[in-house]
């Protein structure tokens, strides 16, 4: 792979109109909307992306995050923690409603550079999937909002703990990079911003 900026992905706004993306933009290896930026890549190669409405073409995050992101269902209802107010806005590219607990007026902001419409973002009793970003195990009270058949994605940078095998079921894909834990996936690339990173996607029965 070409030499990238590996601590920062860009991921496509879907409400933005996206003409001729620049060419220094590479693929992630994981989803075909969400891109580094290679070695001849300039943030003001962005601004002459021209968007009727006015919305940001992309949103820049951490490669964690982004990976994490692109592990999402479409649709549902999602409750996020720790994955940042910009990781919130790439969660709410695909999700019918977010439930985070990032800083408001910050949130607010960001939601009108990327959005056309107002957000909803309810406090809901139950949720189809849960991700949380830099805790090693499944928080328990999280875990109890989580409904049967939805799914809960954590990923830390060291080793992740699972709870009872017999409450979840794990959700493995094989990656070109990194390798496969018991539950999840491990990867270790500098290069590619997922230093010592383990991630895994779990489906509660």
């Amino acid at each position: 792979m070409k030499k990238v900026s590996a601590m920062q992905v860009l991921i496509e706004n879907p409400q933005a109109t996206i003409k001729n993306k620049p060419k220094s933009l590479l693929p992630s290896f994981w989803s075909s909307s969400m891109f580094y930026m290679g070695p001849t890549f300039s943030m003001t190669s962005l601004f002459d992306l021209s968007d009727p409405l006015g919305l940001s073409p992309f949103v820049s995050v951490d490669a964690k995050i982004a990976f994490m992101v692109a592990l999402l269902d479409k649709g549902g209802a999602v409750l996020a923690r720790n994955m940042g107010a910009l990781g919130v806005v790439a969660i709410q590219f695909s999700a019918e409603t977010v439930t985070q607990n990032e800083d408001p007026k910050k949130i607010t902001n960001y939601y009108q550079e990327y959005f056309s419409s107002e957000v909803n973002n309810p406090d809901l009793a139950s949720y189809d999937q849960i991700i949380v970003f830099g805790v090693s195990n499944v928080i328990p009270e999280l875990w109890k909002k989580l409904k049967p058949g939805g799914h809960y994605i954590f990923g830390t940078e060291g080793s992740l703990e699972y709870p009872n095998p017999k409450t979840f079921e794990a959700i493995g894909t094989l990656w070109p990079e990194g390798e496969a834990t018991e539950f999840g996936w491990k990867f270790n690339s500098e290069e590619l911003g997922l230093v010592n990173f383990e991630v895994a996607k779990i489906k509660k029965l």
